[in-house]
Protein backbone atom coordinates (compact mmCIF):
# COMPACT_ATOMS: atom_id res chain seq x y z
CA UNK A 1 0.00 0.00 0.00
CA UNK A 2 1.26 3.35 -1.08
CA UNK A 3 2.34 6.01 1.38
CA UNK A 4 -0.42 9.40 1.94
CA UNK A 5 1.82 10.90 0.24
CA UNK A 6 2.33 9.03 -2.49
CA UNK A 7 -1.35 8.27 -3.06
CA UNK A 8 -2.09 11.47 -2.81
CA UNK A 9 0.01 11.99 -5.70
CA UNK A 10 -0.95 8.47 -7.53
CA UNK A 11 -4.52 9.66 -7.43
CA UNK A 12 -4.51 13.03 -8.68
CA UNK A 13 -2.34 11.32 -11.37
CA UNK A 14 -4.68 9.31 -12.78
CA UNK A 15 -7.24 12.08 -12.96
CA UNK A 16 -4.76 13.82 -15.31
CA UNK A 17 -3.26 10.89 -17.60
CA UNK A 18 -2.96 12.40 -21.36
CA UNK A 19 -5.96 11.60 -23.70
CA UNK A 20 -5.78 8.20 -25.56
CA UNK A 21 -6.92 6.20 -22.38
CA UNK A 22 -10.54 7.40 -21.83
CA UNK A 23 -10.26 10.66 -24.12
CA UNK A 24 -10.36 14.46 -22.84
CA UNK A 25 -9.25 14.52 -19.09
CA UNK A 26 -12.61 16.07 -16.97
CA UNK A 27 -11.10 18.84 -14.97
CA UNK A 28 -14.08 19.13 -12.45
CA UNK A 29 -12.81 15.83 -10.91
CA UNK A 30 -9.62 17.66 -9.44
CA UNK A 31 -11.97 20.00 -6.87
CA UNK A 32 -13.99 16.35 -5.87
CA UNK A 33 -10.75 15.99 -3.39
CA UNK A 34 -9.00 19.75 -3.08
CA UNK A 35 -6.78 18.87 -0.51
CA UNK A 36 -5.06 16.12 -2.99
CA UNK A 37 -5.01 19.01 -5.53
CA UNK A 38 -2.81 21.50 -3.33
CA UNK A 39 -0.30 18.52 -2.87
CA UNK A 40 0.52 18.13 -6.82
CA UNK A 41 3.88 18.49 -7.39
CA UNK A 42 4.20 20.74 -10.51
CA UNK A 43 7.31 18.31 -11.58
CA UNK A 44 4.86 15.16 -11.94
CA UNK A 45 1.76 17.07 -13.48
CA UNK A 46 4.04 18.59 -16.44
CA UNK A 47 5.81 14.30 -16.36
CA UNK A 48 2.46 13.30 -16.77
CA UNK A 49 0.95 15.56 -19.37
CA UNK A 50 4.15 16.52 -21.61
CA UNK A 51 1.74 17.14 -24.40
CA UNK A 52 -0.36 19.44 -23.04
CA UNK A 53 1.24 21.08 -20.29
CA UNK A 54 4.18 23.58 -20.35
CA UNK A 55 6.11 26.16 -18.05
CA UNK A 56 4.63 29.92 -18.78
CA UNK A 57 7.14 31.85 -17.15
CA UNK A 58 11.10 31.72 -16.41
CA UNK A 59 10.13 31.40 -12.66
CA UNK A 60 8.18 28.66 -12.86
CA UNK A 61 5.36 29.75 -11.08
CA UNK A 62 2.70 28.73 -13.75
CA UNK A 63 1.79 26.33 -15.97
CA UNK A 64 -0.21 26.50 -18.86
CA UNK A 65 -2.14 24.56 -21.34
CA UNK A 66 -1.32 26.32 -24.73
CA UNK A 67 -4.45 26.86 -27.30
CA UNK A 68 -3.35 23.37 -29.32
CA UNK A 69 -3.38 21.35 -26.54
CA UNK A 70 -7.00 22.32 -24.96
CA UNK A 71 -9.37 19.58 -25.94
CA UNK A 72 -7.09 17.44 -24.14
CA UNK A 73 -9.16 18.96 -21.40
CA UNK A 74 -12.74 19.52 -20.48
CA UNK A 75 -15.04 20.90 -17.39
CA UNK A 76 -17.49 17.78 -17.57
CA UNK A 77 -19.19 17.67 -21.21
CA UNK A 78 -18.07 21.46 -21.80
CA UNK A 79 -14.75 22.98 -23.69
CA UNK A 80 -12.03 24.86 -22.13
CA UNK A 81 -10.66 27.33 -23.26
CA UNK A 82 -8.33 28.51 -21.07
CA UNK A 83 -6.11 26.57 -18.56
CA UNK A 84 -3.64 27.47 -15.96
CA UNK A 85 -1.80 25.75 -12.73
CA UNK A 86 -0.51 28.54 -10.04
CA UNK A 87 2.21 27.30 -7.97
CA UNK A 88 3.48 28.14 -4.52
CA UNK A 89 6.05 26.22 -3.06
CA UNK A 90 6.24 24.07 -6.60
CA UNK A 91 3.13 22.70 -6.15
CA UNK A 92 -0.10 23.69 -7.06
CA UNK A 93 -2.22 26.54 -5.48
CA UNK A 94 -4.65 27.86 -8.11
CA UNK A 95 -6.61 26.56 -11.03
CA UNK A 96 -7.65 28.82 -13.13
CA UNK A 97 -10.15 27.35 -16.10
CA UNK A 98 -12.18 29.05 -19.12
CA UNK A 99 -15.36 27.78 -19.49
CA UNK A 100 -16.56 30.54 -22.00
CA UNK A 101 -15.09 33.21 -23.68
CA UNK A 102 -16.90 35.14 -27.04
CA UNK A 103 -13.82 34.80 -29.23
CA UNK A 104 -12.86 31.65 -28.87
CA UNK A 105 -16.04 30.04 -29.02
CA UNK A 106 -17.18 30.74 -32.86
CA UNK A 107 -20.10 29.91 -34.33
CA UNK A 108 -20.81 28.20 -30.89
CA UNK A 109 -21.55 31.95 -29.43
CA UNK A 110 -24.12 31.20 -26.41
CA UNK A 111 -27.42 33.74 -26.55
CA UNK A 112 -27.85 35.12 -22.49
CA UNK A 113 -30.54 32.41 -22.13
CA UNK A 114 -28.41 29.96 -22.75
CA UNK A 115 -25.54 31.21 -21.12
CA UNK A 116 -27.10 32.17 -18.10
CA UNK A 117 -28.30 28.34 -17.33
CA UNK A 118 -25.12 27.65 -17.94
CA UNK A 119 -23.96 29.46 -14.96
CA UNK A 120 -26.99 28.14 -12.95
CA UNK A 121 -25.59 24.71 -13.71
CA UNK A 122 -22.14 25.55 -12.72
CA UNK A 123 -22.83 27.57 -9.85
CA UNK A 124 -25.20 24.96 -8.48
CA UNK A 125 -22.64 22.39 -9.09
CA UNK A 126 -19.68 24.62 -6.73
CA UNK A 127 -22.43 25.38 -4.32
CA UNK A 128 -22.75 22.02 -3.94
CA UNK A 129 -19.31 21.52 -2.69
CA UNK A 130 -20.02 23.93 -0.17
CA UNK A 131 -22.30 22.69 2.26
CA UNK A 132 -24.54 25.91 4.69
CA UNK A 133 -22.00 28.72 2.83
CA UNK A 134 -23.11 30.92 1.66
CA UNK A 135 -22.07 32.18 -2.28
CA UNK A 136 -20.63 35.92 -1.82
CA UNK A 137 -21.44 38.18 -5.23
CA UNK A 138 -20.02 41.32 -6.11
CA UNK A 139 -20.06 43.69 -8.95
CA UNK A 140 -16.96 44.64 -10.98
CA UNK A 141 -16.08 47.24 -13.66
CA UNK A 142 -13.32 45.77 -16.29
CA UNK A 143 -12.76 48.32 -19.22
CA UNK A 144 -16.11 49.88 -18.25
CA UNK A 145 -18.26 47.20 -18.48
CA UNK A 146 -19.46 45.02 -15.79
CA UNK A 147 -18.56 42.00 -14.55
CA UNK A 148 -19.73 39.38 -11.67
CA UNK A 149 -17.11 37.35 -8.93
CA UNK A 150 -19.41 34.89 -7.62
CA UNK A 151 -16.95 33.32 -4.43
CA UNK A 152 -17.66 30.29 -2.08
CA UNK A 153 -15.03 29.76 0.48
CA UNK A 154 -14.51 26.95 3.29
CA UNK A 155 -11.60 25.19 5.23
CA UNK A 156 -10.77 23.17 2.19
CA UNK A 157 -10.31 25.60 -1.17
CA UNK A 158 -11.96 29.00 -2.40
CA UNK A 159 -13.71 28.85 -5.46
CA UNK A 160 -14.85 31.53 -7.95
CA UNK A 161 -17.20 32.12 -10.84
CA UNK A 162 -16.38 35.32 -12.71
CA UNK A 163 -18.68 36.50 -15.70
CA UNK A 164 -19.79 38.86 -17.95
CA UNK A 165 -22.54 40.21 -19.70
CA UNK A 166 -22.04 43.70 -21.95
CA UNK A 167 -24.42 46.42 -22.35
CA UNK A 168 -26.08 44.52 -24.98
CA UNK A 169 -26.95 41.59 -23.06
CA UNK A 170 -24.22 39.81 -24.99
CA UNK A 171 -22.00 37.33 -23.05
CA UNK A 172 -18.51 37.70 -23.04
CA UNK A 173 -16.27 35.49 -20.80
CA UNK A 174 -16.87 32.82 -17.91
CA UNK A 175 -14.06 31.56 -15.72
CA UNK A 176 -13.99 29.15 -12.86
CA UNK A 177 -10.93 30.18 -10.76
CA UNK A 178 -10.18 27.47 -7.58
CA UNK A 179 -7.97 28.47 -5.16
CA UNK A 180 -6.04 26.67 -1.89
CA UNK A 181 -6.39 28.30 1.72
CA UNK A 182 -4.27 31.49 2.15
CA UNK A 183 -3.45 31.42 -1.63
CA UNK A 184 -4.84 35.09 -3.98
CA UNK A 185 -4.80 35.42 -7.19
CA UNK A 186 -4.94 39.29 -9.14
CA UNK A 187 -7.51 40.48 -11.35
CA UNK A 188 -10.59 39.76 -9.27
CA UNK A 189 -11.26 42.84 -8.42
CA UNK A 190 -10.29 47.18 -8.73
CA UNK A 191 -7.61 46.89 -5.71
CA UNK A 192 -6.39 43.64 -6.84
CA UNK A 193 -5.59 44.25 -10.73
CA UNK A 194 -2.86 46.61 -9.66
CA UNK A 195 0.48 45.85 -10.05
CA UNK A 196 2.44 43.57 -7.53
CA UNK A 197 5.88 44.01 -8.61
CA UNK A 198 8.61 46.46 -8.27
CA UNK A 199 11.91 48.18 -10.29
CA UNK A 200 13.93 45.93 -8.32
CA UNK A 201 11.93 42.68 -9.09
CA UNK A 202 11.73 43.14 -12.85
CA UNK A 203 15.70 44.10 -13.26
CA UNK A 204 16.49 40.60 -11.99
CA UNK A 205 14.85 39.50 -14.65
CA UNK A 206 17.15 40.67 -17.18
CA UNK A 207 19.57 38.17 -18.61
CA UNK A 208 22.84 38.54 -19.86
CA UNK A 209 24.03 36.03 -22.30
CA UNK A 210 28.17 35.42 -23.21
CA UNK A 211 27.12 36.29 -26.65
CA UNK A 212 26.09 39.48 -26.06
CA UNK A 213 22.31 38.61 -25.59
CA UNK A 214 20.57 41.07 -23.24
CA UNK A 215 16.66 40.29 -22.62
CA UNK A 216 14.13 40.20 -20.72
CA UNK A 217 12.21 36.82 -19.88
CA UNK A 218 8.64 37.28 -20.31
CA UNK A 219 5.96 34.39 -19.68
CA UNK A 220 4.07 33.25 -22.69
CA UNK A 221 0.80 33.20 -23.68
CA UNK A 222 -0.67 31.35 -27.13
CA UNK A 223 -3.47 33.28 -28.77
CA UNK A 224 -4.42 30.12 -30.92
CA UNK A 225 -6.07 31.18 -34.03
CA UNK A 226 -7.21 34.47 -32.89
CA UNK A 227 -6.84 37.66 -33.73
CA UNK A 228 -5.92 38.33 -30.22
CA UNK A 229 -1.89 39.84 -30.95
CA UNK A 230 -3.03 42.57 -28.50
CA UNK A 231 -4.67 40.78 -25.32
CA UNK A 232 -2.18 38.18 -25.53
CA UNK A 233 0.75 40.02 -25.80
CA UNK A 234 -0.79 42.62 -22.95
CA UNK A 235 -1.71 39.47 -20.75
CA UNK A 236 2.03 38.56 -20.93
CA UNK A 237 3.55 42.09 -19.82
CA UNK A 238 0.30 42.21 -16.81
CA UNK A 239 1.47 38.92 -15.88
CA UNK A 240 5.18 39.90 -15.56
CA UNK A 241 4.26 42.49 -13.82
CA UNK A 242 2.47 40.41 -11.36
CA UNK A 243 -1.28 41.03 -12.58
CA UNK A 244 -3.59 37.76 -13.55
CA UNK A 245 -5.91 38.53 -16.04
CA UNK A 246 -6.99 36.53 -18.85
CA UNK A 247 -6.54 37.39 -22.32
CA UNK A 248 -10.72 36.83 -22.66
CA UNK A 249 -11.21 38.85 -20.38
CA UNK A 250 -8.70 41.64 -21.44
CA UNK A 251 -9.98 41.40 -24.88
CA UNK A 252 -13.21 42.72 -23.35
CA UNK A 253 -11.66 45.52 -22.08
CA UNK A 254 -9.73 46.83 -25.19
CA UNK A 255 -12.92 45.60 -27.60
CA UNK A 256 -11.20 43.40 -29.09
CA UNK A 257 -12.69 40.70 -32.23
CA UNK A 258 -11.52 37.66 -32.68
CA UNK A 259 -11.97 37.37 -35.92
CA UNK A 260 -11.09 40.81 -37.20
CA UNK A 261 -8.32 41.84 -35.32
CA UNK A 262 -8.10 44.74 -32.92
CA UNK A 263 -7.84 48.16 -33.91
CA UNK A 264 -4.27 49.79 -32.45
CA UNK A 265 -5.39 53.01 -32.36
CA UNK A 266 -8.53 52.36 -30.03
CA UNK A 267 -6.34 49.65 -28.04
CA UNK A 268 -4.04 52.92 -27.10
CA UNK A 269 -7.34 54.60 -26.36
CA UNK A 270 -8.65 52.35 -23.97
CA UNK A 271 -5.22 51.06 -22.34
CA UNK A 272 -5.02 54.98 -21.30
CA UNK A 273 -8.33 54.58 -19.76
CA UNK A 274 -7.51 51.77 -17.89
CA UNK A 275 -3.73 52.03 -16.90
CA UNK A 276 -4.40 53.83 -13.78
CA UNK A 277 -6.72 50.86 -12.19
CA UNK A 278 -3.76 48.58 -12.91
CA UNK A 279 -1.24 50.41 -11.39
CA UNK A 280 0.63 50.92 -14.69
CA UNK A 281 1.60 54.20 -16.50
CA UNK A 282 0.86 53.89 -20.65
CA UNK A 283 4.12 55.58 -22.65
CA UNK A 284 4.57 56.00 -26.19
CA UNK A 285 8.09 55.34 -27.46
CA UNK A 286 7.47 56.11 -30.95
CA UNK A 287 5.31 57.65 -33.43
CA UNK A 288 2.92 55.41 -35.12
CA UNK A 289 2.00 55.47 -38.94
CA UNK A 290 -1.68 56.23 -38.93
CA UNK A 291 -1.96 53.41 -42.35
CA UNK A 292 -5.10 53.57 -41.82
CA UNK A 293 -5.53 57.63 -43.49
CA UNK A 294 -5.98 57.13 -46.50
CA UNK A 295 -4.29 60.69 -47.60
CA UNK A 296 -1.38 59.48 -45.95
CA UNK A 297 -1.55 55.81 -47.56
CA UNK A 298 -1.75 57.65 -51.13
CA UNK A 299 1.30 59.75 -50.21
CA UNK A 300 3.16 56.93 -49.27
CA UNK A 301 2.57 54.35 -52.23
CA UNK A 302 3.42 57.60 -54.31
CA UNK A 303 6.79 57.08 -53.06
CA UNK A 304 6.38 53.14 -53.08
CA UNK A 305 5.37 52.71 -56.82
CA UNK A 306 8.29 54.99 -58.09
CA UNK A 307 11.09 52.62 -56.37
CA UNK A 308 8.88 49.25 -57.84
CA UNK A 309 8.95 50.55 -61.26
CA UNK A 310 12.95 51.34 -60.57
CA UNK A 311 13.45 47.62 -59.15
CA UNK A 312 10.56 46.26 -61.92
CA UNK A 313 8.18 45.24 -59.33
CA UNK A 314 4.56 45.26 -59.37
CA UNK A 315 2.94 49.02 -58.38
CA UNK A 316 -0.11 49.34 -55.94
CA UNK A 317 -2.94 50.85 -56.23
CA UNK A 318 -4.66 52.59 -53.01
CA UNK A 319 -7.78 50.30 -52.07
CA UNK A 320 -8.64 48.59 -48.55
CA UNK A 321 -6.41 46.06 -49.73
CA UNK A 322 -3.55 47.79 -50.70
CA UNK A 323 -1.15 46.41 -48.02
CA UNK A 324 -1.34 42.30 -49.39
CA UNK A 325 0.22 43.85 -52.35
CA UNK A 326 3.34 45.56 -50.89
CA UNK A 327 6.66 43.52 -51.80
CA UNK A 328 8.90 43.43 -48.59
CA UNK A 329 12.50 44.96 -50.72
CA UNK A 330 10.60 47.57 -52.07
CA UNK A 331 9.31 48.55 -48.54
CA UNK A 332 12.87 48.37 -46.96
CA UNK A 333 14.23 50.63 -49.85
CA UNK A 334 10.98 53.20 -48.93
CA UNK A 335 11.83 53.15 -45.22
CA UNK A 336 15.01 53.78 -45.62
CA UNK A 337 17.47 53.68 -42.02
CA UNK A 338 17.15 57.07 -40.81
CA UNK A 339 15.63 56.57 -37.04
CA UNK A 340 16.60 53.19 -36.94
CA UNK A 341 19.67 54.63 -34.64
CA UNK A 342 16.97 56.19 -32.34
CA UNK A 343 14.77 52.91 -32.57
CA UNK A 344 18.01 50.86 -31.24
CA UNK A 345 18.93 53.43 -28.47
CA UNK A 346 15.11 53.18 -27.10
CA UNK A 347 15.03 49.51 -27.00
CA UNK A 348 18.32 49.37 -25.07
CA UNK A 349 17.15 51.45 -22.60
CA UNK A 350 13.97 50.11 -21.76
CA UNK A 351 15.14 46.18 -21.50
CA UNK A 352 18.19 47.76 -19.00
CA UNK A 353 15.13 49.13 -17.01
CA UNK A 354 12.97 45.74 -17.37
CA UNK A 355 10.60 47.16 -19.20
CA UNK A 356 9.24 44.79 -22.41
CA UNK A 357 8.41 46.87 -25.32
CA UNK A 358 5.09 46.42 -27.17
CA UNK A 359 5.74 46.30 -30.66
CA UNK A 360 3.56 47.13 -33.69
CA UNK A 361 4.41 46.04 -37.16
CA UNK A 362 3.84 44.77 -40.51
CA UNK A 363 4.34 41.33 -41.15
CA UNK A 364 5.47 39.96 -44.75
CA UNK A 365 5.66 36.47 -45.98
CA UNK A 366 9.84 36.94 -46.41
CA UNK A 367 10.03 37.07 -42.70
CA UNK A 368 10.98 34.04 -41.88
CA UNK A 369 9.88 34.59 -37.80
CA UNK A 370 6.25 35.30 -39.20
CA UNK A 371 5.24 31.74 -39.44
CA UNK A 372 2.99 30.83 -42.57
CA UNK A 373 2.67 33.93 -42.88
CA UNK A 374 1.00 33.95 -46.80
CA UNK A 375 0.39 38.09 -47.45
CA UNK A 376 1.51 41.25 -45.50
CA UNK A 377 -0.81 41.97 -42.24
CA UNK A 378 -0.41 43.95 -39.02
CA UNK A 379 0.50 42.31 -35.59
CA UNK A 380 1.50 42.99 -32.08
CA UNK A 381 5.06 41.64 -30.94
CA UNK A 382 7.05 41.88 -27.44
CA UNK A 383 10.69 43.45 -27.91
CA UNK A 384 12.24 41.42 -25.32
CA UNK A 385 15.85 42.50 -25.59
CA UNK A 386 19.20 43.31 -28.14
CA UNK A 387 22.56 42.55 -28.56
CA UNK A 388 24.62 45.61 -29.03
CA UNK A 389 27.40 43.87 -31.11
CA UNK A 390 25.86 42.34 -33.61
CA UNK A 391 22.58 45.30 -33.52
CA UNK A 392 20.13 42.69 -33.49
CA UNK A 393 16.43 43.14 -32.20
CA UNK A 394 15.11 40.14 -29.86
CA UNK A 395 11.26 39.50 -29.70
CA UNK A 396 8.47 37.26 -29.19
CA UNK A 397 5.57 36.31 -30.19
CA UNK A 398 2.30 35.43 -28.40
CA UNK A 399 2.00 31.87 -30.07
CA UNK A 400 2.92 29.88 -27.08
CA UNK A 401 6.08 27.53 -26.94
CA UNK A 402 8.40 28.25 -28.95
CA UNK A 403 8.25 31.90 -29.61
CA UNK A 404 9.57 32.62 -26.45
CA UNK A 405 13.00 34.07 -28.31
CA UNK A 406 13.29 35.34 -31.89
CA UNK A 407 15.91 37.22 -33.52
CA UNK A 408 16.11 40.20 -36.42
CA UNK A 409 18.76 42.47 -37.96
CA UNK A 410 18.19 46.29 -36.80
CA UNK A 411 17.48 46.66 -40.14
CA UNK A 412 14.81 44.54 -40.90
CA UNK A 413 13.22 45.33 -37.88
CA UNK A 414 13.18 49.19 -38.55
CA UNK A 415 11.87 48.51 -41.65
CA UNK A 416 9.00 46.36 -40.13
CA UNK A 417 8.15 48.67 -37.10
CA UNK A 418 5.09 50.97 -37.43
CA UNK A 419 5.42 52.14 -33.46
CA UNK A 420 6.55 51.23 -30.19
CA UNK A 421 4.44 51.76 -26.15
CA UNK A 422 5.61 50.61 -23.05
CA UNK A 423 3.52 50.26 -19.66
CA UNK A 424 5.50 50.87 -16.48
CA UNK A 425 4.80 50.33 -12.97
CA UNK A 426 3.87 53.68 -11.18
CA UNK A 427 6.09 52.90 -8.30
CA UNK A 428 9.23 52.77 -10.53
Amino acid sequence: MPSGKLYTLLTLLLCLVCIGVRGAVDLSQLVQTPEKLWQTNAGELLKQNKNALHWMDAEKSTIYCPAKSLKTFTWQNSPVYDLHFMLRKQKVAAMSVVIYAKGDVGKEKLEKEDFLKLLKRLSGEIAGKFNKVLCEKRQVKIGGTKAWVWSWKNKKMTARIKYAINDKGVPEFLTLEFLAPGYELGGASRSSMRSSGSSGDVRRRIRRDKNGDCYLIVPMVDQGSKGYCVPATLERVLTYYGIRIEQSTLAQMIGADAAKGTSLAKTIIKLRDIDGRLGLTYAPRGTFEDLGDPRRVNRMLNRYNRLARRQKKQTVKPGKDWLKHIDYQVFKELRGDRGADAFFDRIKADIDRGIPIFWAVIMFPADKTAGKQKEPGYHLRLITGYNAESRKVIFSDSWGQGNEKKVLPLADAWTITRGTFVMTMRNR
